[in-house]
């Protein structure tokens, strides 16, 4: 009979060690047994070997204190680990037993590395107080520093009040003082008129003498007005503009008296304007030349002329927008300001002072 693992029965069997985690077989001892006749022992040929398995075992293993809470690091570099190596389970064949009796392999307890974690845990921990101490000092400097930007802004607030409130009074000094030159600029002027239209000199002299004092008059005027930095024109253009302004707005509320009365007191005629009303409160008068103005129930007024003008009045901000059947439309605001817009793109914006702006589209 041939022998299954290989053994000759001359051979001693060798030891094998085993790696953890490989198959759980192992070699059996040779059994001795007794013979009536004599009590010698005999060895049995290596053919009765067998292979058996060892039966499952369970490494008890020693119970650990509870895991302490791990407390993250900032800019921590972690530890080197070491490689994991594979233990080896030494065991010794002359403990089985001839029964085919295995005895579970012994495995070595590593002692228990408390002193290394306990250190580990001194020393992050100490880190943790540094940065603690750390964070501390910052948050205090953080504090003064928003003390002294919160009394800078203080100090920045109370310059900026005292400027502002010399700002107006520099103002209102040379608003005052600006209205007592025109007035007596005025007067001087009306004073030389009166002077050369009751006199009428007829001597070259005499002309001459008034031709130089107008001359020194104009200097002086034209010295005084750079100094205050307002010219004669600038003012006579921006009075001529609120003049205008101020006709415009007569007109524009005797218009809007009327188309209130009309509404309020007008009633359907056969020969007169006809009225219509909506469900929303807005007004539709019809007249018999082909005018049409329409009463909005915000406030709005809309009047459509024959020629093909349409006037629109916004009740809030007191705007009037004109267009014209060429396309144009201009925009009349309640600062004064006028801007008109032509077909080609091309806008003129009229500013209450009397000057006038051009802005071409690209």
């Amino acid at each position: 009979m041939e022998n299954p693992i290989g053994i000759s029965s001359k051979e001693k069997p060798k030891k094998r060690f085993l790696k953890k985690g490989e198959g759980k077989s192992c070699l059996a001892l040779p059994s001795k047994k007794k013979d009536s006749k004599s009590e010698e022992p005999v060895l049995q040929p290596a053919a009765k070997v067998t292979v058996c398995k060892a039966p499952e075992f369970q490494v008890l293993e020693p119970k650990s204190k509870e895991p302490r809470k791990k407390i993250p690091i900032l800019n921590q570099t972690p530890a080197p680990t070491k490689p994991q190596t594979e233990e080896t389970i030494y065991y010794d064949p002359s403990a089985l037993k001839c029964d085919d009796e295995i005895l579970p392999p012994q495995i070595k307890e590593e002692p228990k590395k408390t002193n290394k974690v306990e250190d580990i845990y001194n020393e992050k921990m100490n880190e943790l107080s540094l940065q603690i101490e750390r964070f501390n000092k910052q948050g205090q400097m953080l504090k003064l520093e928003n003390k002294e930007m919160k009394n800078k802004i203080q100090m920045i607030e109370r310059d900026y009040e005292d400027f502002m409130s010399k700002r107006a009074k520099r103002i209102q000094d040379l608003q005052v003082y600006k209205e007592n030159e025109i007035k007596r600029i005025s007067k001087e002027m009306l004073a030389l008129k009166k002077k050369y239209t009751v006199e009428q000199p007829t001597k070259t002299d005499e002309i001459e003498e008034l031709m130089q004092l107008l001359r020194k008059n104009q200097e002086e005027i034209a010295i005084k007005e750079a100094k205050n930095g307002i010219t004669l024109n600038e003012i006579s253009k921006n009075y001529a503009s609120l003049v205008e302004e101020i006709n415009e707005l007569e007109t524009q509320v005797k218009i809007r008296e009327q188309i209130m009365l009309k509404e309020k007191f007008s009633k359907n005629q056969p020969k007169g304007p006809t009225e219509k009303v909506f469900n929303d409160g807005t007004k539709r008068k019809t007249f018999p030349d082909g005018r049409e103005i329409i009463c909005y129930f915000n406030g709005d007024i809309k009047e459509i002329f024959p020629d093909g003008r349409v006037i629109y009045m916004y009740n809030d901000d007191q705007t009037t927008q004109t267009t014209f059947p060429d396309g144009t439309e201009v925009f009349e605001f309640s600062s004064g300001q006028i801007e008109k817009t032509y077909p080609d793109g091309r806008k003129e914006i009229t500013f209450p002072d009397g000057t006038s702006e051009i802005v071409y589209n690209e």
